[in-house]
């Protein structure tokens, strides 16, 4: 659970990401308390071939739209 509470300052829409930058974030295991605390942001998880589980990614319009979730 450390990651929700960072989970604002984790997320937020940084200054320096591009209109079309996307963020790419490990949480690990953590990724079905995320999906629970967040259930209204579309997480696009990626697939590595060394099965780790929780790296998402967000582009920059996605985290505008759902900055609100984040506040």
């Amino acid at each position: 659970m450390a990651w929700i509470s960072c989970g604002a300052s984790c997320v937020r829409r940084a200054e320096h990401l591009t209109d079309r930058g996307v963020l790419i974030v490990e949480v690990g295991n953590s990724d079905h308390h995320l999906e629970a605390a967040f259930p209204e942001v579309p997480f696009l998880w990626l697939d590595f071939r060394a099965r780790r589980p929780g790296v998402f990614a967000l582009t920059a319009d996605e985290l505008d739209a759902h900055a609100a979730s984040f506040a």
